[in-house]
């Protein structure tokens, strides 16, 4: 058994055969020279024949890293020619070949508690980032977010903050030789529960060898329960604004999209000619790792550009389940040979769909029962509960109760709405935003609806600020667009509709009606609130209940 890991456009790869990952080579053709003037598609499979065919027997698992974030056109030939030197081939992004680097130790560690999560904590001179991983229900690893900071400064207010709001079972700081004594003396100080420091001199060394691991399995030395689900890097557009004239980024992927998933406008446009940019990360060019801070101008998926309809419903580009990126239409995409993917490989768990407003909690949900004194009904009788800066929805049905839960099994979904990308998010994935974004993120909606502001006592953390016009009280936050006014009906109807979303895809049927339950009793100008919410997603509320 040899697997291997290697860096799109490198001269070297790195493999590893039944002794383990301890034992990994460090490969390549001794006289291979620097590519003069721009690398092609055609020098590039030269290149990768000459690096794959150094690996003494055909490999069981060979895993590509889009390290310099290169054209799609180089990844296809890249994966063209590993397609013959292995049985398996997938394609993955930086930020997963640096988490499995980061995971060595925790895999050797430690048995995968359930509803495990992990932070790993990257530290570099010049900046440092969190990664959050959390299981699915299936226990499925994945990345459920990520931040990036450039003041290393401001690094312990917000390590303090991330760690709080995680929980983590193991904290992995990943420290640049530069700051390890940095590093080791706040582990000390801090003493985050199962920590460890993992020092390392060059990025090109970290990804290589992350692949290296990605691509091994049980049998061989690294637990694949710490196989982190492969991602999207994300994928992004620059669109003229006619209101202030400037180029406004707009998102066409999300990071961290699950695989597989198309390449699509996320909002209506004026028909135009685009450019697709990947979304702002960072990359590996030679040894060093450039950061969005130090980016001149963003790196293009294609040099030619692509003609947008304008409208939601045209894909422009694919994903497949490996992780090679397509333009729709292509020739490549058309041509396209899908063999079988690495036997490790799980599907993530479904990440919010962009085109639908506000669906974080209506993926990857199960249900679980409890007894319940309720008499028994035929049909279910649907209980959406608000209760304090949460909700959950409840059924109930045959003389039992039955809660909808989310991919962490968590019946509770935190009631905070964010419009720090250009679509909105309710759920944890806002509730992240807020500690990175605090002006962009609505919560604490219970205190306010319903109120006139002389009878709101305003908390000066919020981010958010009210706006009262003839009397009706408006939240207004900062969107990627500049400050927006949201009313109170709009919202709860975005909870609702999500809440909506959920019960219709557990049950299998179409609801109209629902019971309220709140922890307060609701005057009627509160409940007015709700009606209108609910009628904004064709519900009628037949009563409301005090908790």
């Amino acid at each position: 058994m040899v697997v291997g890991g290697y860096l799109i456009t490198a001269i070297h790869m790195r493999i590893a055969d039944e002794r383990g990952p301890m034992n990994s080579q460090y490969i390549g053709p001794p006289d291979s020279q620097p590519n003069l003037g721009r690398l092609t598609s055609d020098a590039l499979r030269e290149r990768c024949e000459r690096v794959f065919k150094m690996v003494p027997k055909k490999m069981k698992n060979l895993v590509l890293v889009n390290s310099a974030l290169s054209t799609f056109d180089f990844i296809q030939a890249c994966v063209e020619v590993a397609d013959k030197y292995s049985d398996n081939v997938i394609v993955i992004p930086p930020l997963l070949a640096l988490a499995t680097f980061a995971l060595e130790e925790v895999a050797n560690f430690r048995n995968p508690p359930e509803k495990e999560v992990l932070l790993i904590v990257t530290l570099a001179p010049e900046f440092f980032d969190f990664v959050i991983l959390r299981r699915d229900r299936n226990f499925v690893l994945y990345v459920a977010e990520f931040e990036h900071f450039d003041v290393l400064d401001q690094f312990k207010e917000k390590f303090a903050k991330f760690y709080d709001y995680c929980l983590p079972h193991s904290t992995i700081f990943l420290a640049h030789e530069t700051v390890y004594n940095f590093a080791k003396g706040f582990r000390n100080e801090f003493k985050p529960e199962n920590c460890f420091v993992k020092p390392f001199k060059q990025w090109h060394y970290v990804l290589l060898f992350g692949s290296m691991l990605r691509a091994t399995d049980d049998e061989h030395g690294f637990d694949s329960r710490y196989h982190i689900a492969n991602f999207t890097h994300g994928y992004e557009t620059s669109i003229q604004s006619y209101r202030t004239k400037a180029q406004e980024r707009h998102v066409l992927l999300p990071p961290l999209s699950s695989l597989p998933c198309n390449i699509s406008l996320q909002q209506s446009i004026p028909p135009m000619i685009i450019s697709i940019y990947y979304s702002p990360e960072y990359y590996e060019l030679g040894y060093d790792l450039i950061t969005k801070k130090f980016v001149p101008s963003r790196k293009k998926v294609t040099y030619a550009n692509i003609f947008a309809s304008g409208t939601t419903e045209q894909v422009i580009g694919y994903v497949d389940e490996r992780g090679i990126p397509y333009l729709a239409d292509s020739a490549a995409f058309k041509n396209r040979v899908l063999p079988k993917i690495i036997n490790t490989e799980e599907q993530s768990p479904k990440k919010n769909d962009p085109t639908e407003i506000a669906q974080s909690s209506s993926c990857d949900t199960t249900i679980s029962s409890q007894p319940s004194s309720s008499s028994v009904n035929d049909s279910p009788q649907i209980k959406f509960i608000f209760h304090k800066n949460l909700c959950a929805i409840e059924v109930v049905q045959h003389g039992s109760s039955k809660f909808l839960t989310d991919s962490f099994d968590n019946k509770w979904t935190p009631l905070y709405l964010s419009m720090a990308e250009s679509t909105v998010h309710i759920g944890e994935k806002a509730k992240s935003h807020f500690f990175t974004f605090p002006k962009h993120v609505i919560y604490d909606v219970l205190q306010v609806i319903g109120k006139p502001l002389n009878e709101i006592k305003i908390n000066p953390k919020w981010g958010f600020e009210l706006i009262d016009k003839d009397g009706i009280i408006y939240f207004q936050i900062e969107t990627l667009s500049g400050p927006r006014l949201f009313s109170q009906e709009i919202v709860f109807a975005a909870f609702l509709k999500s809440m909506k979303i959920l019960t219709e895809s557990n049950l299998n049927v179409q609801i109209n009606e629902i019971h309220l339950s709140i922890h307060f009793e609701l005057n009627e100008s509160q409940k007015n609130v709700f009606k209108k919410a609910a009628a904004k997603n064709n519900i009628k509320i037949l009563s409301f209940d005090v908790l």
